[in-house]
């Protein structure tokens, strides 16, 4: 009767023998695990490996001289070197390929293969399981392969007949992105290479804050500026044009003789309107918001008609006390006149920040309710 042979064994799982339990040579396997064991010497002294078997989880490393042949790889080969040559373009994504891959913007992808294979394994990563599959030679022209297998919606399995070597295009959508209501307010940018939706601020246009102009803008509907804009070049607008809070304001007189040197401030005035924050009715003084031409006017009354010197009335840019500034508008009276009311008006270049006055210089001058000053913003 033939005798049978058991080696050594253990149907406990993870159970591995140990140098005490195997002579050198000696074999042992666990037979819920499926692992088989070998006692090895070696120049670190005697240790227990384990032997490869199929459907079974093995630990430790495997030093192969020679060629792996599999159906693909699995996994996402971030533990992987020296699988191919520096002059392959090998991320983790693509460990154990023997070829590059190239992004294109869009919805295409390409695929490079340099060494001849049989079989090709495209990871376009466009997250569709039946893209356009488009496959050439090293010289430009179409080839049609043995199949193209849909492997999962980011890789492609080709197939020859005999090892081939070109390129694979993978495209979805025409490589336009797709549009949804949430593309709600943007706008599709093409660089020449590919096409992105955008946001009106990603294109360098905000729709609030400062905006620069380069070139002509035609613009057919109605513009609503709420801040600075700044326009290089010609702006046609067919509708119309709202500046809100556009720097305007006007004052009348309180009544009274006013006498040199007086700025007229404060109790001397009544604000009839003010469009924006530019007058300062306390201290009698306009900044002005914006740079720009803007209108000045003042009418004025003389304090007395048989003053026997003359009356001076000046709009100041930029005073700083007493009659420091540069004159814009003067209104004088002459000794003894027999005018009353009298204006002057002239259109003045401003800065942002500069400053006007009403200043009586010289003399004395009334300034009642049938007496203003006004300035206005023109452009």
């Amino acid at each position: 009767m033939a005798q049978i042979v058991k080696l050594r064994r253990s149907a406990v799982t993870g159970q591995k023998p140990t140098n005490s339990n195997l002579q050198l040579g000696e074999l042992a396997m666990n037979t819920t695990d499926g692992k088989v064991f070998l006692a090895k010497s070696g120049s670190d002294g005697p240790s227990i490996e384990e032997l490869i078997s199929t459907n079974t989880v093995n630990t430790g490393s495997i030093n192969l001289i020679g060629s792996i042949t599999a159906s693909y790889f699995n996994g996402d080969g971030s533990g992987l070197t020296n699988i191919v040559s520096s002059s392959y373009a090998v991320t983790s994504s693509y460990a154990g390929l023997a070829f590059t891959i190239e992004s294109v913007p869009g919805s295409t992808q390409l695929l490079e293969v340099t060494t001849p294979s049989t079989t090709w394994y495209f990871n376009h990563n466009l997250g569709e399981t039946y893209p356009v599959i488009q496959v050439y030679d090293s010289n430009g022209f179409v080839v049609i392969p043995s199949s193209i297998e849909m492997f999962s919606e980011n890789t492609a399995v080709i197939t020859f007949s005999m090892a081939q070597s070109g390129f694979a295009t993978a495209t979805v959508g025409g490589g336009l992105p797709a549009i949804s209501s949430s593309y709600d307010g943007r706008i599709l940018q093409t660089d020449g290479v590919g096409a992105s939706w955008n946001t009106i601020t990603d294109m360098g246009f905000a729709t609030t804050g400062s905006n620069s102009f380069n070139g002509n803008q035609t613009i057919t509907g109605s513009l609503n500026v709420t801040s600075d804009t700044v326009i290089t070049g010609s702006l046609t607008v067919n509708g119309t044009m709202v500046m809100t809070d556009r720097p305007a304001f006007r004052v009348t007189g309180a009544g009274g003789p006013m006498g040199a040197v007086t700025t007229l401030s404060g109790s001397y005035l009544n604000v009839d309107y003010q469009q924006g924050s530019g007058w300062n009715n306390t201290n009698g003084t306009f900044t002005a918001p914006i740079t720009g031409l803007y209108q000045v006017n003042v009418v004025v009354r003389t304090n007395s008609n048989s003053l026997g010197t003359i009356s001076q009335l000046i709009v100041y840019k930029n005073n700083t006390g007493g009659t420091t500034g540069t004159p814009q508008v003067m209104i004088e009276f002459g000794a003894n006149t027999t005018m009353n009311h009298t204006g002057g008006s002239t259109i003045c270049k401003l800065n942002a920040g500069d400053t006007l006055k009403m200043v009586v210089a010289v003399g004395a001058i009334s300034f009642d309710a049938n007496d203003n000053f006004s300035v206005a913003y023109l452009g």
